[in-house]
Order: C-alpha cells, then structure tokens, then sequence
C-alpha cells in the first residue's frame, strides 16, 4: 500500500495511507501507532493517529546529533519510510493464507454420522 509523507511545521511528518474511509488504511495506521508504542525512539515526542494518516512529532536536535550530510526532516522521513515499508512486509507474510476446501457429509463423507455418534462428549 502507498503511503505519503508531507512536513508539518519544522517537527512534525504526517503519513498519510490515503483519503478515504477504509478498514485497510486504517489498519495501516493502526499497526504504525503500535509499532510506535511499542518501541522506544529517541527522537520520537509524540504520534497522533487519525482514520487515515498519522502525525509524528520528532525533536530534530536528536536527528541532527546522528547525520551531518542531511537535514533533520529528510532523515526522519527516512527512518519513518524505513518503519513503513518493513511493516507493510510483515502484513504481506502474514496474509499469506491458504485455503482448503472440505465437504462433509452425504457422498462426500457417508462416515459422519457414525463418526460423530462415537465421538467424546466435553
């Protein structure tokens, strides 16, 4: 899924998944926040989710104590694209479902009644 990321003031990125009401970007949205949470990041102040974007506030002292050959804003959208895209391949792996299908009773399984007068009661 794309995502978008556009500067708010001088310490703040908003990703955004999209424009409209879905439960996928806003799944999207929910697994970034997560991720936050769960993670400590020195240079995160704080993280706002909406529907379908989120905004994440950085203290750019802290991004400019690690690079010198980029400004603040282009090294906390790398991180944050960093943080996306490894997520996204998770999400990816994960749904990778298989589907068996199964056909009980009649000619498909003249068994079942039997089998389940012989089962064990819980």
């Amino acid at each position: 899924m794309d995502f978008d990321l556009q500067p708010i003031g001088d310490n703040a990125v908003m990703v955004s998944f999209g424009n409209q009401m879905d439960m996928l970007i806003h799944e999207q949205v929910r697994k970034l926040s997560a991720h936050l949470s769960a993670n400590t990041f020195d240079w995160l102040t704080a993280f706002v989710p909406a529907y379908t974007n989120i905004t994440i506030f950085y203290e750019p002292l802290t991004i400019m104590k690690h690079v010198t050959n980029t400004s603040p804003y282009d090294e906390i959208c790398q991180r944050i694209s960093s943080i996306v895209q490894q997520l996204q391949m998770e999400s990816a792996e994960a749904s990778n479902i298989i589907e068996i299908p199964v056909c009980y009773g009649g000619k498909h399984g003249p068994d079942l009644s039997y089998v389940a007068e012989k089962k064990p009661s819980f």
